[in-house]
């Protein structure tokens, strides 16, 4: 609730506002409720899942899970298309790659010269590989780069991203880590990340529910470090410590301010919670949970 709130506030300001709102959609699969059923993800270099590599990635051993990507830049195109067209690109590189997509040739690529093809499906990528790789890596890069105009990037669930993902290495059965696919290790180091955005802020949410993944694998400790426990703040390192930001108890409107939102956003599955929704009943259970615990 306090994500989405400040999501909107930002939005109110004029913010350039990017949302990941399910960070285990590349590590779990899009919208995945359940560790069980194994994610897609297939390797960044293989040419028959993915052209258009950027440089950067050309001995990259990364993995890409499409889906994911795809509907991030959707929603963030169609969302912010208008902001995104007075954005030029900034790496010289990447302005020489897309001046020939560029809708104003005179002024030169933007942000959504980047993302229409993709939102607008011009390669066919939804039903058919290859798609284009560029665009995802692309776009992360420049966002750190945007000085038009305040730049948010909210990861919600962001813990699943130092997570084990469903997905496994090719032709094997050793499952990924979340560091190995391509959004998660651009995105999921704050200090790297954060840090590196000129005229911008990451900004990030814990989860404990949903899908829990799996352990990290005993042949793997060596090389995977154990997922951080943000459920008990002193266990963390003191440079990742230093970033939390306390919330405080919400108040009781602000509990059924937040139920009433996610029965709006369809996180209530059990309808007949919808009278103790209406009447605060359910509010009140859920202060009272909330204080056990």
């Amino acid at each position: 609730m306090m994500l989405n709130y400040l999501i909107a506030c930002c939005h109110s300001a004029d913010w350039l506002v990017a949302v990941m709102p399910h960070a285990a959609d590349w590590t779990l699969g899009l919208s995945a409720r359940s560790a069980q059923a194994a994610n897609e993800a297939y390797r960044v270099r293989d040419t028959s899942y993915f052209n258009s590599l950027p440089p950067e990635l050309a001995a990259s051993k990364l993995y890409e899970s499409p889906d994911a990507s795809v509907h991030f830049m959707s929603s963030l195109y169609f969302s912010q298309r208008e902001k995104l067209e007075r954005i030029p690109l900034k790496g010289a590189e990447r302005i020489e790659n897309y001046a020939a997509a560029a809708a104003d040739q005179q002024a030169g690529p933007t942000l959504a010269d980047v993302l229409a093809p993709i939102a607008h499906d011009e390669a066919g990528s939804f039903s058919d590989f290859p798609m284009p790789l560029r665009p995802v890596y692309d776009l992360l890069a420049e966002l750190q780069l945007v000085t038009e105009y305040p730049t948010l990037l909210a990861v919600d669930g962001y813990n699943r991203l130092d997570q084990m993902a469903t997905s496994c290495a090719w032709r094997t059965k050793r499952p990924l880590h979340a560091s190995s696919l391509l959004v998660p290790s651009l995105v999921g180091d704050l200090r790297t990340y954060g840090a590196g955005m000129v005229n911008g802020l990451m900004l990030c949410a814990t989860t404990q529910s949903n899908a829990t993944p799996v352990n990290v694998p005993r042949a793997l400790r060596t090389s995977v470090a154990p997922p951080h426990r943000y459920e008990r703040p002193h266990s963390l390192p003191a440079e990742l410590r230093a970033l939390l930001r306390h919330v405080g108890p919400y108040t009781g409107e602000e509990v059924q301010a937040a139920l009433e939102f996610y029965g709006l956003a369809g996180h209530m599955q059990n309808r007949n919670l919808e009278p103790q929704l209406r009447s605060g009943e359910l509010a009140t259970k859920a202060r009272d949970r909330a204080l056990i615990f």
